[in-house]
């Protein structure tokens, strides 16, 4: 009987375990990440290319668009296919998740209360997305 719980933990562990590795892999960091303020060296330099010499009459295509992020000045990140940024909800400060591929909101979480009207009143912080080496 012992020898059958033993089976048992190693093949939920070994489920565990490959579950882990894709979820790790879906959240590894892409070539032309933006992570951080200024991306990922702060230079504020792109190491894309390809883009536009010019923008065609009224503009590239509009992907998607979102409402309701909150209030703020935060500078997004891109990351893994996410984007991140920060704004205030009510009296609660959020990082806030997006999908990069559709605008989908994954989630927000909250970060702590609103600051006072007197003091800054809007989420300013650039989220930063870190990866464990």
């Amino acid at each position: 009987m012992p020898a059958r719980w033993t089976w048992c933990f190693l093949g939920v562990f070994a489920a565990a375990a490959c579950a882990a590795d894709r979820d790790r892999a879906q959240t590894q960091p892409k070539q032309y990440d933006w992570p951080q303020w200024q991306g990922p060296s702060r230079t504020a330099i792109s190491r894309e290319t390809g883009l536009l010499k010019e923008w065609p009459k009224g503009g590239p295509e509009l992907a998607w668009k979102i409402k309701g992020l909150g209030k703020g000045y935060s500078t997004p990140s891109v990351a893994a296919g996410r984007i991140f940024t920060m704004g205030n909800r009510g009296k609660t400060e959020c990082v806030i998740a997006l999908a990069e591929q559709d605008g989908k909101e994954l989630g927000p979480t909250r970060s702590g209360r609103s600051a006072p009207a007197a003091a800054a009143t809007r989420g300013r912080a650039a989220p930063q997305r870190w990866t464990a080496t």
